[in-house]
């Protein structure tokens, strides 16, 4: 089985440094155009199912990868991006120095550290939801799965910090390593295997499909011409 995790396009409060965690955002035109492009870089898979976050800029961006493929796409709440509670809306630049005692500050520095505001999501629980996730996943498509046969291949649409915990899930990686040095891009792909015997397999982390890079399941990522 095969999992291809893609993020959103761009959103307005991308563009202005916002946290959205769970608030509704929708894409800008460039996101719009970064979601036909990344359709475009997977144009050649003949994907099988489709999940996305009920989160407007998610399925937006997973209608226009999918076109006119057959089949339904599924929105899942265990997809929605983590709930920043309090902080959404706050304008915050992840490059800026640490500040110890701002969680935000700590949640894309330090997240080992990180404790939410009250209200809040902490990244256990985002963690806990994709994992679960994944379980129901893999027990109603992959009870037979092997990672050389690749399918069935399923698409997934959501959030940085979702995709990030659901790789965190999927490899076991502590908590110290939930950005793994890759930050979150628009319309950015990883790709896992999954296989009954063995598990999950990280394939690529960070195809950059926004930036007109083409995936085929035989060779990986290739830059644009």
């Amino acid at each position: 089985m095969r999992l291809y995790l893609v993020r959103h396009g761009q959103t307005e409060w991308n563009a202005l440094k916002r946290l959205q965690g769970q608030s509704d955002i929708a894409l800008t035109d460039l996101g719009r155009k970064q979601a036909i492009t990344a359709g475009q870089g997977v144009a050649a898979i003949d994907f099988d199912y489709c999940y996305c976050s009920p989160l407007q800029r998610a399925a937006q961006t997973a209608q226009l990868i999918w076109g006119s493929r057959a089949g339904n796409i599924v929105p899942d709440a265990r997809l929605m991006e983590i709930a920043f509670g309090p902080d959404e809306g706050r304008v915050f630049d992840r490059s800026k120095a640490l500040d110890p005692s701002d969680p935000i500050s700590l949640f894309f520095n330090q997240p080992e550290l990180y404790v939410p505001h009250e209200g809040a999501e902490s990244i256990a629980q985002l963690t806990a939801r994709a994992q679960s996730f994944l379980s129901d996943l893999c027990a109603q498509h992959g009870a037979q799965a092997t990672a050389g046969k690749l399918t069935p291949r399923i698409l997934l649409v959501a959030h940085g910090a979702l995709i990030k915990g659901l790789t965190l899930a999927l490899t076991g990686r502590p908590v110290e390593r939930f950005w793994n040095n890759i930050p979150p891009i628009n319309c950015a792909m990883v790709v896992a295997d999954y296989d009954a015997r063995v598990g999950w397999t990280i394939v690529d982390e960070c195809v950059r499909l926004a930036d007109g890079v083409i995936w085929h399941d035989d060779t990986g990522a290739q830059a644009p011409a």
